[in-house]
């Protein structure tokens, strides 16, 4: 865990990117724009196995990033019960 934070904020401030917008947008944008491109071109809309395991990696990176510190106390309490 420690070494993740540090790792992001080393990387952040090297080449001055937000890792936490890029992870929860970057893979669910990765993920919806080649099926987008074919509707738009073509009226076909279908998503492959990878592009839907983009989109939900994207999804769920989105909910633990935003609700991290109530993972992190949940995970105290129950390492200290």
């Amino acid at each position: 865990h420690s070494f993740t934070k540090n790792l992001i904020r080393i990387i952040a401030r090297k080449y001055e990117i937000n890792l936490k917008f890029l992870i929860k947008f970057g893979t669910t944008i990765g993920g919806f724009v080649v099926p987008l491109d074919d509707y738009i071109r073509t009226g076909n809309f279908s998503l492959s196995e990878e592009q839907i395991a983009l989109i939900l990696i994207g999804v769920t990176s989105t909910y633990f990033i935003d609700n991290f510190k109530k993972y992190d106390e949940l995970i105290d309490r129950i390492i200290n019960l």
